[in-house]
């Protein structure tokens, strides 16, 4: 059971702090042990642990840090115990298991931290992108069900044969007289709505979450060729990484070429040639590789692309926005006229 993202980022600098101060692993593991032990929900006895889920219960993470140190005085290497920490995603254990075996844990710890940081205020920007679309569909749902169930039953009431009602009336009626029809729906909206989500199909339309997984990948990129990985390993952390569709099948092929033999600079610039990345980012990535220092190179790409990546979320939610509180204008208006005009037109039939 992994923390949320931004806690294991706090959870990584205070580790991190703590061995720069000159404390072992396992004493900074004991010292955060003490820290998180009101860290949960719930007070619960150890006789009802079963019934209530473990991220839910107070001093859960202590208990795993606990076990940790037990297992550093019982004989196991840190870097195997901080690979199999589990209040950590599997990205960042790895991470920081490897720092260790390469002494050079607290600047990688420290890197680490910054990029979850990063990830986590992006992604929270990038949620913001579904705001206008929400309200969106509620103010569309709830004009639905006044004009559905207050105003088509009055004008329906006054009309002694149903039959002669016009059709878009007639269907809006029949709805008011089945409720189970609306929220049948409803619940069929948002379950698509849900499916959307949960596909990532929008992840490559989405211009801001474009540039936002260019930016996470390259972050990976320089932290890994930093801590001393070699091209194979980077690229097998990266399929596991937990990027979209498109960026994993590059990542695939690119770690089947360079298993075959390949270059890291041709593997690079299948990248480019997928439109991945653009061509700026495949100079300062060439560059890098010719000299042998990328992660230095690559420190101006990603300052520009933090900037960019932030900018285009802004713009992104502006023209979502937009499009939506248009499109909702564009509904209720339709349904207003939909319903208003073809009675307004039997009435003047019937005068």
């Amino acid at each position: 059971m992994a923390l949320p993202r931004e806690e294991q980022a706090k959870f990584i600098r205070l580790l991190a702090s703590h061995v720069s101060s000159g404390a072992s692993i396992k004493e900074a593991l004991h010292s955060l042990a003490e820290d998180y032990k009101d860290f949960g929900l719930l007070e619960v006895p150890p006789s009802l642990y079963s019934l209530v889920p473990k991220k839910f219960r107070k001093g859960w993470v202590s208990e795993e840090l606990e076990t940790a140190v037990q297992e550093i005085e019982m004989g196991r290497k840190e870097q195997e115990v901080l690979e199999e920490l589990s209040i950590l995603d599997e990205d960042v254990r790895k991470t920081l298991a490897s720092a260790v075996e390469s002494g050079v844990f607290e600047k990688t710890a420290e890197k680490l931290a910054d990029i979850l940081e990063l990830e986590v205020k992006l992604l929270g920007e990038l949620k913001q992108v579904a705001f206008g679309p929400t309200i969106a569909i509620f103010l569309a749902l709830i004009f639905t069900y006044i004009m559905v169930f207050m105003f088509v039953p009055k004008v329906a009431s006054s009309v002694t044969h149903k039959e002669e009602l016009p059709l878009t009336v007639k269907a809006a009626y029949t709805v008011s007289q089945h409720p189970y029809l609306f929220v049948l729906g409803v619940v069929l909206l948002f379950a698509a709505v849900y499916l959307f989500v949960r596909s990532g199909v929008w992840k490559s339309k989405l211009s801001a979450y474009r540039t936002f997984e260019k930016l996470r990948f390259l972050n990976w990129l320089k932290l890994l060729y930093e801590t001393g990985w070699q091209d194979v390993r980077v690229f097998q952390f990266l399929l596991d990484a937990g990027f979209s569709k498109k960026w994993r099948e590059a990542i695939e092929d690119a770690l089947y070429r360079i298993e075959g033999g390949e270059s890291p600079l041709e593997v690079f610039e299948e990248f480019k040639k997928r439109k991945l990345l653009a061509n700026s980012d495949y100079s300062f990535i060439r560059t890098g590789l010719n000299v042998g220092n990328l992660p230095r190179h690559l420190e101006p790409d990603l300052r520009f692309l933090k900037g960019e990546t932030e900018r285009v979320i802004k713009r992104d939610i502006a023209l979502i926005q937009t499009f939506f509180l248009i499109a909702v204008g564009t509904y209720i208006a339709g349904l207003y006229l939909g319903i208003q005009l073809p009675l307004i037109t039997a009435m003047q039939r019937a005068m």
